[in-house]
C-alpha cells in the first residue's frame, strides 16, 4: 500500500439539468482537479445519467488507473492525465438522474486501489429520480465528497449519504464558477494538507491584472498553486504580454518576482507544483489583456504536506431557529496553537427551496430550454436553471454573506456561534485562520469551511 497517495473515483452527473453552463464549468473545473493530482496517485471517471459508464478509463469493469508524471525542462507531462482530460470533455448532458448507478461502478473500482487514502467525489445538482436509493449501494468507506451544484439542494437528496462516514463532507456551489472552490477544498481534504489561499477571483473586462496573497508555513516542503479563468478562448502565455492571453506571476516574500512558470498549462487554467518555496507571504499577480468580457476564476493554494493541523467540529444537520456552534483547534505536531486570529465568513440562503418553488410555480412550468433531449426535468432542476440564467431577475433568491470573528475558549479551541439560523438550506462557514505557529515560530494562515444543513 502506498501510504502518500490518493486513490479517488469522481462520479459526474451528467443528467438534463446540468444542461448549458453548469456542464460547461464541469468540464473546466474537473480537468483541473484531475490535474492537481500527484505521480503514483490514482484516479478513475465515471459519468451518470439515466445510466452510468466509466469515462476512464474506459470499459465494463476497468481497474483504477496509477498517475504517472514525466517531466520535460520546466513542463509536466501525464499520459494518464491526458486522456482523462479528453474523457471529460467528451460529455453531454441529457437523460434522469441515477446516482446509484455510478456508486455501483465505483465501489467496484475502489477494490482495485492501493493508495493509503482513498475518496468518492460526486458531482450532482440533483436527485436521484432513477434506479435504486443511493444509500442502499454507498458503505461506510470511503468517505464521500458531495459537491451540490445549484441555489436550492434539498435536504433527503444527499443527507444519508453524508451520514455514512464522519469524514464525508457537502459543499454547494449555485454558481458554476465557484466549483473550483470546492475542487481545491476537496484536493486539500484528500491529501491532508493546508489550503492556504481559496479566493473567487472576478476579472474585469478589457486589459488588467490582480494580486492573491498567500503565506507559505515554514513546515511546509511542497505547495500548488492554481489559477483558473472560465473562458476558455483565452491562453496562458508564459512571457511577454498579448491580447487574449493570462500570465501568472509568483512573488517571492522579498518582493522579487520569481521565474517558476506554471508545470501544467491548459485552456481555462494553469497550476505550479513546486517545492521549498521560502516560507513567508507570497502574491500570486494575474495580469490579461483583451478580455471582452467580465468572467470569473479562482486562485487556489494548497500546502501538501503542512503539519500544522486545522480541526473543525460542528453539527452536519440542525434545527431551524436553534443556535449552531462551530469549533475551531489548531495544532501542530499535537502542541495546541494559541494566539491566533479567526475570521469567519457565513454564506447563508436568502430563500427556501419551497419558497422559492411556489413563487415562481408559472414561470417553471414554461421554461421549455431545461428540457434538453425531450428528457423531463424535475421542477427543483428548472428552478435552479432558471436561476442561473437569470440571476440578477431573482436577486432575493441568492445567497448573502455575514462576517464575523471567533472568540478563543479556555480549552484551546476557538468558538463560533451562528445565531438562531431561519431559512432552510445549507449554511457554509469559511474559516481564515493566521497568526504565530509556535512550533516553527513562523507566520501562517489559512482557509478551513465546514457546512451545516439547516432543516
Amino acid at each position: 500500500m502506498n501510504y502518500d497517495n490518493i486513490g479517488c473515483i469522481a462520479m459526474l452527473d451528467i443528467s438534463g439539468s446540468m444542461y448549458g453552463d453548469a456542464i460547461d464549468m464541469v468540464k473546466v473545473d474537473a480537468k483541473a482537479f484531475v490535474d492537481k493530482f500527484y505521480d503514483g496517485d490514482q484516479i478513475g471517471i465515471n459519468a451518470f445519467h439515466s445510466k452510468a459508464r466509466w469515462i476512464y478509463p474506459k470499459g465494463d469493469a476497468p481497474h483504477i488507473v496509477t498517475v504517472n508524471v514525466e517531466e520535460s525542462g520546466e513542463v509536466e507531462f501525464s499520459k494518464e492525465k491526458e486522456e482523462a482530460r479528453e474523457a471529460i470533455e467528451q460529455i453531454s448532458a441529457g437523460g434522469r438522474t441515477n446516482i446509484s448507478a455510478a456508486i455501483i461502478l465505483a465501489n467496484e473500482m475502489i477494490k482495485t486501489s492501493d493508495a493509503g487514502k482513498k475518496a468518492f467525489f460526486l458531482f450532482s445538482d440533483g436527485y436521484h429520480n432513477e434506479g435504486q436509493n443511493p444509500c442502499e449501494v454507498l458503505g461506510a468507506e470511503p468517505p464521500i465528497y458531495i459537491g451540490a451544484l445549484g441555489n436550492w439542494i434539498k435536504e433527503e437528496y444527499f443527507r444519508e449519504l453524508k451520514n455514512k462516514n464522519p469524514k464525508s463532507r457537502i459543499f454547494t456551489r449555485p454558481n458554476p464558477y465557484d466549483v473550483e472552490t470546492m475542487f481545491n477544498e476537496i484536493r486539500g481534504d484528500l491529501v491532508e494538507g493546508m489550503l492556504l489561499c481559496n479566493q473567487f477571483s472576478q476579472y474585469r473586462k478589457g486589459t488588467d491584472y490582480l494580486i492573491r496573497e498567500f503565506i507559505v508555513p515554514a513546515d511546509s516542503s511542497r505547495t500548488q498553486v492554481s489559477v483558473v479563468w472560465t473562458n476558455r478562448k483565452y491562453r496562458y502565455i508564459s512571457s511577454g504580454f498579448a491580447q487574449n492571453c493570462f500570465q501568472a506571476l509568483l512573488i517571492d516574500p522579498t518582493g522579487k518576482t520569481t521565474d517558476l512558470k506554471p508545470g501544467i498549462v491548459q485552456d481555462g487554467y494553469c497550476i505550479f507544483n513546486e517545492e521549498n518555496m521560502m516560507p513567508g507571504k507570497w502574491k500570486c499577480l494575474i495580469q490579461y489583456a483583451g478580455l471582452g468580457d467580465d468572467m470569473g476564476g479562482t486562485v487556489g493554494v494548497v500546502s501538501l504536506d503542512s503539519k500544522t493541523k486545522i480541526n473543525i467540529k460542528a453539527p452536519g444537520f440542525s434545527e431551524r431557529n436553534q443556535p449552531v456552534s462551530f469549533r475551531l483547534q489548531a495544532e501542530c505536531e499535537k502542541e495546541i496553537l494559541e494566539g491566533l486570529t479567526v475570521r469567519a465568513i457565513i454564506r447563508k440562503p436568502l430563500a427556501s427551496a419551497e419558497h422559492a418553488l411556489n413563487r415562481l410555480e408559472k414561470q417553471i412550468k414554461s421554461l421549455k430550454l431545461a428540457e434538453p433531449n425531450g428528457r423531463k426535468l424535475e421542477d427543483i432542476d428548472k428552478l435552479n436553471l432558471l436561476y442561473m440564467s437569470q440571476p440578477e431577475k431573482y436577486p432575493e433568491f441568492g445567497y448573502q454573506r455575514q462576517f464575523g470573528a471567533a472568540e478563543f475558549s479556555k480549552d484551546g479551541t476557538y468558538d463560533y456561534i451562528l445565531e438562531k439560523p431561519e431559512v432552510p438550506g445549507v449554511y457554509e462557514a469559511e474559516f481564515t485562520v493566521e497568526g504565530i505557529n509556535k512550533v516553527t515560530g513562523q507566520p501562517f494562515s489559512c482557509v478551513k469551511s465546514e457546512s451545516v444543513w439547516i432543516g
